[in-house]
């Protein structure tokens, strides 16, 4: 309930800034690539129940038109949005910390910068990104 009565003080557009919140067009763009085949074919290898997805991504579009043609008497849209886009965030957050393949440096290698391996030397130098720059380098 306190999070009404701070958000009742300000307007609508400095709402979605303050809130971090994305365009209506996103959330439209979200629905549309839901519903297409490549959408269900992505779903169905997921293990999501047909239109389930779409559904959420409706709601959430209709959700942030409501708020922007009257943002007085749509706060819950707001919200709602703005608990999505807070769950994205924990998602992507709990993602990265359960990741076990990667161990993650505090500072780079002491020999970063260190001369390449001849054999990679050698691979570069027959790359085309390598002739394309250096043009009068002899093969």
């Amino acid at each position: 309930m306190s999070e009404f009565k701070s958000v009742e003080k300000l307007d609508g557009q400095k709402l979605f800034e303050e809130f971090n919140l994305l365009p209506c067009d996103h959330y439209e763009y979200e629905f549309k690539q839901c519903s297409t085949i490549r959408g269900k074919f992505l779903q169905y290898f997921r293990g999501e129940k047909p239109d389930h997805e779409c559904k959420f991504y409706q709601d959430l579009f209709v959700d942030c038109l409501k708020y922007q043609r009257d943002p007085s008497k749509n706060l819950n849209s707001l919200l709602r949005l703005k608990d999505y886009e807070n769950e994205l965030v924990k998602r992507r957050n709990d993602c990265k910390a359960k990741n076990d393949v990667w161990k993650l440096r505090k500072e780079p290698p002491s020999d970063w910068n260190a001369p390449l391996p001849d054999w990679a030397e050698d691979n570069l130098r027959d790359s085309y990104w390598f002739k394309s720059r250096n043009k009068n380098f002899p093969n």
